[in-house]
C-alpha cells in the first residue's frame, strides 16, 4: 500500500514524530517511564490513521518478546479458519528495517498447539496486519523478538477454547 505506509526507516519516523506531535507527545514519548504491558491492541490501519492511537501505548511495550497477532482477513475467501497461522520466516523487512522471528518460541507453539496451529507462509506473505504494528514496536523496544500469528475467522466458543489453549501452552514455556 502505497498511501500511509513506510517504505523507508525515514518514513516511518516522519509517521511516528507527526502522530507524536498531533497528539501533544514529546519525541522521546516512546521511551517514557510506564510499568510494563502484558498485552496491547494496536489499531493496524495505516500509520496516517493509526499513529494517533499506537503512540499512547509506545512506553507500555518494554518486553523483550512478542507475540503478535493479526487479522487474516482473506482467510475466509479461501476457506481457512479455526486454525491459528503461524509463518515460517526467521525475519521480517518491514519499512526498511528488520525485525527477527523469535524462532525458538514459534517451535515451542508449535510443538504444543499441535494442529491448534499450522504454517501458511502464503497467508502471512498475502496479509499486512502483523506488518502495520512491527514499526510501532520497534519506536519502543530496541530489536524486539517476535512470533507473528495470523488469526482467521472461527465461531466465538471455538476462539474461546483456542484462546485458553494457547494461554495454557504460553504459562508452560
Amino acid at each position: 500500500d502505497s498511501v500511509g505506509f513506510a517504505f523507508t526507516a525515514a518514513d516511518f519516523d516522519v509517521a511516528l514524530n507527526a502522530a507524536l506531535a498531533a497528539e501533544g507527545l514529546p519525541p522521546n514519548f516512546a521511551h517514557s517511564e510506564a510499568q510494563v504491558a502484558v498485552a496491547v491492541i494496536l489499531p493496524h490501519d495505516d500509520y496516517l490513521y493509526a499513529g494517533r492511537t499506537a503512540v499512547h501505548a509506545l512506553p507500555y511495550l518494554q518486553a523483550p518478546r512478542w507475540i503478535v497477532f493479526g487479522v487474516c482477513h482473506a482467510c475466509r475467501r479461501v476457506g481457512v479458519r479455526d486454525q491459528l497461522l503461524l509463518d515460517d520466516d526467521d525475519q521480517w523487512q518491514v519499512a526498511g528495517t528488520l525485525y527477527t522471528v523469535d524462532t525458538d518460541l514459534r517451535a515451542a507453539l508449535q510443538s504444543k498447539l499441535g494442529k491448534a496451529a499450522i504454517v501458511s507462509a502464503e497467508r502471512h506473505h498475502a496479509e499486512h496486519s502483523i506488518e502495520a504494528l512491527l514499526p510501532w514496536l520497534g519506536a519502543a523496544v530496541e530489536k524486539p523478538l517476535f512470533v507473528p500469528v495470523l488469526v482467521p475467522g472461527m465461531e466465538m466458543d471455538h476462539l474461546e477454547n483456542l484462546a485458553a489453549k494457547l494461554a495454557g501452552v504460553l504459562a508452560s514455556i
